[in-house]
């Protein structure tokens, strides 16, 4: 016959198991983010042109592209259990020598050891604005991502330095109707990549 347990021992252990039950999975909609939103998108370049012609020509040789977006942050039903360095917004930049040549994947500067990582895939050539954007993340111990085509044209496109004698460096901003620089978007191809205790 077992030795009975006193009632005192039981109800010193009760916190003890209470405590070592593990809490339920957080549910897909938990992981998913809801929107992404991107605070600016900028596209300059270097333009030349021959004399008796404009910037404005289809003469004009383009040169030194480059790309620069503020990423302002994708939004969770609940944040305490993401883990996301770009969660709370990122830069990205990428250059090139002229637009045939401009990498086809920009990766976003995100801290030396943070977990998750956002980039951006190109889906024409950069003067089209047209991306893939790919973001990982961490969801309570299971890694998660999501890619999501985006288009950030129409561009508008102003002088930004002249230089004289048929160059200069043309700006162009992503803006909407009511000339609001940032864009919001709904998330596609989200799915979960990694359910094991080593995910992130």
């Amino acid at each position: 016959m077992f030795p009975k347990t006193p009632f005192s021992t039981t109800l010193l252990l009760l916190p003890t198991l209470l405590n070592a039950t593990p809490l339920p999975a957080p549910s897909p909609a938990q992981c998913t983010p809801t929107t992404y939103t991107i605070a600016s998108y900028t596209y300059t370049y270097k333009y030349t042109y021959p004399a008796g012609s404009s910037a404005s020509t289809s003469a004009v040789t383009i040169s030194n592209p480059s790309v620069n977006i503020n990423f302002a942050g994708a939004a969770f039903p609940d944040p305490s259990v993401i883990s996301d360095a770009a969660r709370e917004g990122v830069k990205c930049e990428g250059t090139g020598d002229n637009l045939d040549s401009f990498p086809n994947e920009i990766v976003c500067e995100v801290p030396e050891g943070s977990k998750g990582g956002l980039r951006f895939g190109l889906r024409s050539r950069v003067d089209g604005a047209q991306w893939q954007v790919v973001h990982e993340w961490g969801c309570d111990g299971q890694a998660w991502m999501s890619s999501t085509p985006i288009s950030l044209a129409p561009l508008s496109c102003g002088i930004k330095e002249d230089a004289g004698q048929g160059e200069g460096i043309m700006e162009c901003v992503s803006k909407s109707e009511s000339g609001s620089t940032s864009k919001s978007f709904v998330p596609e191809n989200v799915r979960r990549v990694c359910a094991g205790p080593t995910c992130g």
